[in-house]
């Protein structure tokens, strides 16, 4: 052992330091390596993996949805037509009058998503000594294209007759549309007419799915 005070070398029964005389404070002196304290295991938790095959359903399940909302395929037509509830509304006044060489338009719009659209009616004229009118079921665009005398291609042209019955199939969607009472080969005679036509059209998704698909999508 040591001596505390001057580090001389004692035997070790001694009590006083033989060098300094200072009393002995005894020390074990190892001259094995010292070894650190046993730390704890830690523990090495996995890694989560993430959910693919759930965002991948919802993926597919998106897509599915957009697909069966907007193709024009006939399964996806089908399937619309299945899920769908049916809608109707009014086009036309019960009675109005045509002017002489003029003539009277109704306008219309079908809601996104609508499937199986069409409308029908009937509809009769009188006025003497004429009772004829041209009715026609037109696009926004047509519309202004016939307005400015051009030809057109209409949805339905009942010719010049005194009466007369629609049923006109429309596109799948979104659209606006005139229904038109044209007497303008009337070069004195106003047309009083009586007219019941109805848009009809299904549709089975609500109106906010559409307005998040069209923020989504841009169109």
């Amino acid at each position: 052992m040591l001596c505390s005070s001057c580090a001389e070398i004692l035997p070790d029964d001694a009590h006083f330091c033989l060098k300094c005389g200072q009393s002995v404070e005894r020390t074990v002196v190892s001259s094995g390596p010292s070894r650190k304290p046993a730390t704890a295991a830690r523990t090495i938790k996995p890694r989560r993996k993430p959910r693919t095959a759930i965002w991948l359903f919802l993926l597919l399940l998106m897509v599915a949805i957009w697909w069966a909302a907007n193709s024009n395929n006939t399964a996806a037509q089908q399937l619309r037509v299945l899920a769908t509830g049916a809608h109707a509304a009014t086009i036309t006044e019960k009675n109005f009058v045509v002017g002489s060489h003029s003539f009277s338009f109704y306008k219309f719009s079908v809601p996104p998503g609508a499937v199986n659209v069409f409308v029908s009616g009937q509809f009769s004229a009188t006025g003497s000594p004429e009772n004829e009118v041209q009715v026609y079921l037109l696009t926004d665009d047509a519309f202004v294209t016939w307005r400015n005398g051009y030809a057109i291609n209409p949805y339905y042209d009942s010719g010049k007759v005194s009466q007369g019955a629609i049923h006109a199939a429309l596109p799948v969607g979104a659209g606006t549309y005139y229904l038109v009472f044209n007497n303008n080969f009337s070069l004195k005679t106003p047309k009083a007419v009586q007219a019941d036509v109805t848009l009809h059209y299904n549709t089975w998704w609500p109106d906010w799915l559409f307005h998040i698909k069209d923020k989504l999508w841009g169109t």
